[in-house]
């Protein structure tokens, strides 16, 4: 008699655990494909670029948006800018010479999001030449 009530409870505990695990992979499904979507459009900031090089700059690309000539202290006009980070993808000509600085990456960055922000493009003289860079100077406006 007891080997017969071990196989109805084994086989109660069989049917507990398929019908367990058959709840639990549809309420999975439900979460998955109906919970509500949280939209991440990227937000739009209004950017100019100011150049702090103390030359002209020509062809200023900063993350693929052109912002072209600038003389020395001169600002351009804002532009919109989707996923502004504090450092951005820059590009240059100065002399008929390219250059171009990327920062690594934006991990830990936080966008720079809606509003108008100022790109202070600066230059540092190194042992193998000029280097410039992009960086949003500290009196940026909200």
């Amino acid at each position: 008699m007891n080997t017969e009530n071990e196989r109805c409870f084994r086989s109660s505990l069989t049917v507990f655990g398929a019908v367990s695990l058959t709840v639990l992979a549809a309420v999975m499904l439900v979460l998955i494909f109906v919970r509500p979507h949280v939209r991440m459009d990227p937000e739009t900031s209004m950017v100019r670029v100011s150049n702090d090089t103390g030359v002209p700059i020509n062809n200023i690309i900063l993350n693929d948006v052109s912002f072209g000539y600038l003389s020395n202290k001169q600002i351009s006009e804002y532009k919109p800018l989707t996923n502004a980070y504090p450092y951005a993808h820059l590009r240059l000509e100065v002399a008929n010479k390219k250059f171009e600085w990327m920062p690594d990456d934006h991990y830990g960055e936080k966008p720079l999001g809606k509003g108008n922000y100022t790109y202070s493009i600066r230059r540092a003289e190194t042992p193998v030449g000029p280097q410039f860079e992009a960086h949003i100077r500290d009196d940026f406006e909200h």
